[in-house]
């Protein structure tokens, strides 16, 4: 503490770039350790995942996608992408440079984190010199660890965008400030975040018209004034520039197709297959995770479904202490303060009517943007203070003091998570280490009717669990299109982003077929296919226990007079999960079972068709 004080104090360059490179090592060694714990075992990718590596392979190629990952958009008919591939395009080259595995995906990622990291920083630097620098670290430090390394390192589209999205609010609220210089990196960040994941689209919008509007206000203003008018003019056709290149492919997709993609995410929104929530359930939604408690002891779950609930009182006090920070910043007359104020403020409108949309479930991950202005808050609040409270040694030396705790626990804390971090979906990469090399092994002895490597193999699966048989028929495929094998999906599963992958049963050589569960026993029998590879990572007394409990869940239902359920269970396992949470007639007890018997997991295997 005494150190960071005398440093601050002290004009020394040499003791000032010291502490920077400090800061920044906290943030980096625990991104470092957590590559080093997830390069083994190999992780097979599955699902979004996998589809994720297929369009960043295909950056570059023939194939380039012109949007972004498949999503919960249009209809079963007419599926809708997130709106543009920006992210596969800069994870591409460290991805193609670490050697286009899976585990190169994931440093990819953490580059694209990093660099996030390092301009919020520089523009921290920029507005407030070393001490906003150092306070900017100390809060990505609390977020960093929250988030986790779980979900730092994993290219999962919501998650992508998150650190890119304060960036994009500290490059907005540098615009404000006239520092038009930022207005690129706000159009940068804020296409990364929009094309990523829809979520952020009312967000971005909503802050960017702020922007563009005091740009144009200032610039008619001073259009009398000589240099400074065309410096703004400018800066704008510089960054009106720059969007146009980051937005053409997704502007050439819409035009070449009907309807376009563009076109179905609109569509979506404007009119939802399903009633949105509502902006009152929304601003609840965003209000209960404007929780700095949370943020400082708790752990980010983006993978769940997160029902609004009445008024969080912690929220609500939290936005107290912000608008009370926010009237001592008008008080003291601190421009810059203000200007970072009213620009959260506009953040937090703009996050309460884009949670208003949300329809269907309610996942974690669609809000997972409302964290990062839980940190900024407390960037804004924290500096308040700075400024407010008189600057005596021993004030300073406890704000340093609770500056530094912060940091390094966080650090701390983050690097002991980092050390045995693993990657979504445990269970599918296990499967999929088993299957894979087994199938691979068929394919180059030519067994079957198709012809090794230079066959067309069309990939689908029988799934009873739900979600997990589809998943792994996407790792499979990701896995064998890597070996340069000819793959191809089935038309319900076709991918926006990669039509080419899409093929017609009639064009293929060769069927494979990822089945899981007990449709495995109803596959064996049928003619004309055969299992080439079969994995259960289950042993016997777990298998005894699925069955025990599976015959309770039976006899429960049945004396509750619900038999219909029972059939659904046999349909997928996973929904069913979902659709017994939302009945009242249900008991916990039933569902706890049902999710037991889920975590314990399901055998796999690989049939070909003939």
């Amino acid at each position: 503490m005494w150190v960071v004080v005398a440093v601050l104090e002290s004009p020394s360059p040499r003791g000032r770039r010291a502490l920077v490179v400090g800061a920044v090592a906290l943030l980096v060694i625990p991104f470092a350790v957590a590559l080093v714990a997830l390069h083994d075992p190999r992780w097979y990718p599955a699902l979004e995942l996998a589809q994720t590596e297929f369009h960043v392979r295909d950056v570059g190629t023939a194939h380039t996608p012109l949007t972004g990952l498949i999503g919960r958009l249009g209809s079963v008919e007419q599926r809708g992408s997130h709106p543009g591939p920006l992210s596969f395009f800069v994870l591409a080259p460290v991805y193609r440079l670490a050697g286009s595995s899976p585990w190169s995906l994931q440093v990819a990622t953490v580059v694209l984190h990093l660099s996030a990291i390092g301009v919020a920083l520089w523009i921290g630097h920029r507005r407030g010199g070393l001490r906003l620098l150092l306070l900017s670290a100390a809060v990505l430090a609390v977020l960093l660890r929250f988030y986790g390394p779980a979900i730092l390192t994993e290219p999962w589209n919501p998650y992508l965008p998150m650190l890119w999205w304060l960036v994009y609010v500290l490059a907005v609220w540098s615009v404000v400030e006239d520092d038009l210089a930022l207005l690129p990196v706000a159009v940068g960040a804020g296409s990364i975040c929009t094309q990523t994941h829809v979520s952020y689209v009312g967000l971005v919008a909503g802050l960017g018209g702020v922007a563009v509007a005091t740009v144009f206000v200032r610039g008619f203003r001073r259009r009398h004034g000589g240099p400074a008018p065309a410096r703004t003019w400018a800066w704008l056709a510089i960054s009106a520039a720059m969007g146009a290149v980051l937005w053409l492919p997704p502007v050439l997709e819409e035009l070449r197709r009907d309807p376009g993609n563009l076109s179905i995410v609109f569509d979506s929104f404007a009119d939802p297959a399903r009633d949105a929530i509502g902006l009152r359930r929304g601003a609840e939604l965003l209000v209960a995770r404007l929780d700095p408690w949370r943020l400082l002891f708790g752990r980010a779950d983006a993978k769940v479904v997160t029902e609004p609930q009445p008024w969080s009182v912690t929220g609500l006090l939290y936005l107290a202490a912000w608008v009370a920070s926010m009237v001592v910043a008008w008080r003291l007359r601190h421009r810059p303060l203000l200007r970072l104020h009213a620009v959260l403020g506009v953040a937090l409108g703009c996050g309460a009517l884009s949670a208003s949309r949300i329809y269907g479930y309610t996942w974690a991950w669609l809000v997972q943007w409302a964290w990062g202005l839980t940190a900024l808050l407390a960037v804004a609040v924290a500096w308040t203070l700075a400024c407010a409270v008189p600057r005596m040694r021993p004030v300073r030396l406890g704000a340093a003091g609770v500056v530094v705790v912060l940091a390094l626990g966080s650090a701390v804390g983050f690097i002991s998570d980092a050390s045995h971090v693993e990657p979504d979906d445990v269970a599918s990469s296990r499967n999929l280490r088993h299957l894979v090399p087994a199938t691979l092994e068929v394919i180059d002895r030519g067994v079957g009717p198709g012809d090794g490597r230079d066959g067309r193999y069309l990939i689908t699966s029988a799934d009873p669990i739900g979600v997990v048989g589809n998943a792994q028929a996407f790792g499979l495929a990701n896995e064998l299109d890597r070996e340069g094998i000819q793959v191809g999906i089935d038309i319900s599963n076709r991918l926006p982003a990669a039509p080419h992958l899409t093929m017609d049963p009639s064009q293929a050589t060769t069927v494979l077929r990822l089945v899981t569960g007990p449709a495995i026993e109803v596959w064996e029998q049928k003619p004309g296919t055969r299992r080439i590879a079969l994995y259960d990572p289950r042993t016997s007394e777990e298998r005894a226990l699925q069955a025990r409990l599976r015959n309770e869940i039976n006899e429960e239902l049945l004396r509750l007079e619900l038999p219909n359920l029972v059939a659904q269970i046999d349909a997928s396992l996973v929904g069913s999960i979902f659709v017994f949470r939302t009945n009242s007639r249900v008991p916990d007890d039933v569902i706890a079972k049902l999710v037991r018997i889920f975590e314990i997991g399901a055998p796999s295997a690989v049939f070909i068709e003939s």
